[in-house]
């Protein structure tokens, strides 16, 4: 569901005015506009057909609804544009401006809502490919991918949220330059808290998992297969947080076909992949799949962009990187050294379990920031400014 509903609101969102300037939308010989200041006051909006004027060299009719002009390239064509509720007649019959709309919105809208739920649509086939594994494979995966699914919406939805609208923003304005450099800035941020939040689940995969599940029904079998699964999801948590950072902005130039093909190809590597490995590694196989899949749209989405000369990587982006990576190995190796025995967590009382797990997660949090620290990175270089 929020998968369908962040794909409409990114959709609809490029129909929107968003800062007051006008926004385009193409579809064969005709041309959506958005007037940035319409008249104002009494005026009546309803269905005015203006006469012929020039696009280029081209001659056109132009329809106006409100701020909403409908304009066709065919010459002599006059294409009629309805104000809700409303019916406007000229030569060749009479169309409603909301049956217009209403296409134009689907178009766009259907392939956002197919590519923002690529994830859900790889859970969905990993689910039916582990119900014909061993019993608890199921169970094993929906507890491990809970927990792969917090750092997900904790950084990535977030994200994406901010950057939506500002890309939006910057590309109708035509800064093609703060375009980029706001994309830099979310890929730093997201693989700055990706990275370590992908080497903890790693590495506390099993103290997480006995920690918050291993209580009832649950046996430790049970917390250790979740485990391996977590641990397999885990490598593709940093792919996550960037589909989500670059799908942003293809939606905010109005591209909602190209995430949506990526996304094809992604959900079709995920049951290939599914289908070579799930029969030699079982459920682990089909987390590693998913992580995998997740890369290929994120690298396919980069690719596009960067191809396309909307996204040139910045040199912090590089020197961000690298300073993410050092401190994340670091804490990943102090986490490894210290953490308890895998038979003493799931031996461990509930209540020294809490406690050893609080303890892993500030230390982890104190090496990681340290060592970014230490480093050179600063809180001030986090800011977005455009």
């Amino acid at each position: 569901m929020t998968g369908a509903l962040a794909g409409l609101h990114a959709a609809h969102g490029a129909i929107t005015d968003q800062a007051g300037v006008a926004l385009r939308y193409t579809r064969g010989d005709d041309v959506l506009v958005k007037v940035a200041h319409p008249p104002q006051g009494g005026e009546d909006f309803g269905g005015r057909v203006g006469s012929s004027c020039m696009i280029g060299e081209t001659a056109a009719s132009q329809v106006e609804v409100g701020p909403w002009r409908l304009v066709n390239l065919r010459e002599g064509t006059s294409c009629p544009c309805l104000a809700a509720g409303r019916t406007c007649r000229c030569g060749h019959g009479a169309m409603t401006c909301h049956s217009v709309l209403s296409q134009l919105d689907l178009e766009r809208e259907l392939p956002a809502v197919l590519a923002a739920s690529v994830s859900q649509i790889n859970t969905l086939i990993d689910t039916i490919l582990a119900s014909t594994l061993v019993t608890g494979s199921i169970s094993w995966l929906y507890y491990s991918d809970r927990l792969m699914e917090v750092p997900i919406g904790l950084v990535a939805v977030a994200l994406g949220t901010v950057l939506l609208p500002n890309l939006s923003r910057l590309d109708a304005a035509g800064e093609r330059a703060k375009f980029s450099a706001s994309l830099d800035w979310g890929l730093r941020l997201g693989m700055g808290l990706g990275l370590p939040a992908a080497m903890a689940l790693y590495v506390l995969a099993l103290p997480l998992i006995s920690t918050i599940y291993l209580r009832g029904a649950l046996t430790e079998l049970d917390a250790r297969m979740a485990a391996l699964s977590l641990q397999a999801f885990s490598f593709g948590v940093v792919a996550l947080v960037l589909v989500k950072v670059l799908a942003p902005a293809y939606f905010a130039r109005q591209d909602t076909r190209t995430p949506f093909r990526i996304g094809a190809i992604a959900v079709a590597t995920n049951i290939v992949l599914n289908l070579a490995l799930f029969s030699w590694f079982g459920h682990v196989g089909l987390a590693l799949a998913t992580a995998v899949a997740a890369w290929v749209n994120a690298l396919l989405l980069l690719h596009g962009l960067e191809r396309r000369g909307i996204y040139v990587p910045g040199i912090k982006l590089g020197i961000g990187l690298a300073r993410a990576s050092v401190a994340t190995a670091v804490m990943g190796a102090v986490l490894w050294w210290w953490i308890p025995a895998d038979n003493v967590w799931l031996q461990a009382a509930d209540a020294q379990r809490f406690f050893w797990l609080g303890e892993a997660v500030g230390l982890g949090a104190f090496c990681y920031l340290g060592v970014w620290f230490i480093l050179g990175e600063r809180p001030k270089n986090l800011l977005l400014r455009v």
